[in-house]
């Protein structure tokens, strides 16, 4: 029987992990980006040199390969180019007019809005003056998140209330959009922690649903810097959550493979859902959900992507936290780590 071959796109340290999860799961992987050095195309089968943010490029190397599916871990901005080839070549996956929609925060907040599900009033705008307008066209002691629309991982994120903040942030959040445009939307505040996780779908329901409390850095306060499993949300406030995103899911059209959940609560229980990223959390989520709740959604990620029928082990109910470090400048020489009697408090 003809082994089957999978594309992974990207072979950097997280992606890779996806290519030895292809590897134990006997699949022929092929690891694909333009940095023949990265790790995961050591430990693939083969190395495909391509221009993975180029669709056309990637379809075409897709063909040539005669893949069987493909795997765009833990990127929102590869999600697309994965999703584009599987509706091309007709592999497993999602549709890609769907994917597209959900990577980006402008298209998906509209579609929020219009679908009359609960979402901050966003606008879209190309130039630092349209900003500028957005707020001073506004009446009142109102604060907005200004964010690129096309990015994830807190990237280029800043809490803005003057133009003048506008004008300080501008160019660093500009910078980090593909497209060159910035989203201004209504700052919602949040009481309790911020959740995020990853989730799996399966026929279009959620089959698993695993959510973390995020901490924040004391000097960048919308840039994670520690993740802590199992949430110790109210499991009410959860559960609400999880009926949220499956509303809004299939209203979507989304049928299958992992999904990465921010969501915040406000002081009136309302759920306010930020982010349905289609595809694996980005800070090494799926890997403190392995280890914490013994779920391997990165095996998930690979089965459902090349059409095999996906089974969501018993859960255990461990206790794990990671740590980001974010140096500002330069080259980290070490980490110390401390211990302490005292509750974990960033």
């Amino acid at each position: 029987m003809k082994q089957k071959r999978i594309m992974i796109l990207g072979g950097n340290f997280v992606q890779a992990e996806a290519t030895k999860a292809a590897k134990r799961l006997g699949y022929y992987v092929i690891s694909t980006d333009l940095h023949e050095d990265n790790p995961g195309h050591k430990i693939a089968d083969e190395y495909c040199k391509v221009d993975i943010m180029d669709k056309e490029a990637v379809l075409k190397e897709a063909q040539r390969l005669e893949i069987d599916g493909i795997v765009p871990f833990c990127s929102d901005v590869l999600a697309p180019i994965a999703a584009y080839v599987q509706e091309k070549m007709g592999l497993p996956g999602n549709p890609y007019d769907v994917v597209y929609t959900m990577t980006h925060k402008d298209l998906f907040r509209k579609f929020m809005r219009e679908k009359g599900f609960l979402a901050p009033e966003a606008h879209k705008v190309v130039t630092m003056d349209e900003a500028v307008a957005v707020i001073e066209n506004n009446s009142g002691d109102r604060a907005y998140m200004m964010k690129p629309t096309d990015n994830a991982g807190s990237r280029g994120v800043f809490k803005v209330c003057t133009a003048e903040d506008i004008r300080k942030h501008w160019e660093e959040t500009v910078g980090y959009s593909r497209s060159q445009s910035v989203l201004i939307e209504d700052f919602i505040e949040s009481v309790g922690r911020q959740q995020d996780g990853d989730i799996f779908v399966v026929d279009g329901e959620i089959v698993s649903w695993e959510m973390c409390d995020q901490y924040k850095q004391q000097d960048s306060p919308f840039v994670i810097a520690a993740e802590v499993y199992p949430s110790t949300q109210e499991q009410h406030l959860q559960d609400k959550a999880r009926a949220t995103v499956q509303e809004i899911l299939r209203e979507l059209g989304y049928r299958q493979g992992p999904c990465n959940v921010e969501y915040l609560v406000d002081a009136q229980e309302r759920i306010w859902i930020l982010e349905i990223g289609p595809r694996n959390g980005g800070p090494l989520i799926p890997f403190i959900i392995e280890k914490a709740a013994g779920i391997n959604i990165t095996e998930l990620t690979v089965r459902a992507a090349m059409g095999e029928e996906v089974t969501v082990p018993e859960r255990q109910h461990l206790c794990y936290a990671m740590s980001m470090v974010h140096p500002h400048d330069g080259r980290m020489d070490d980490v110390e780590l401390l211990t302490s009697d005292k509750p974990f408090e960033p």
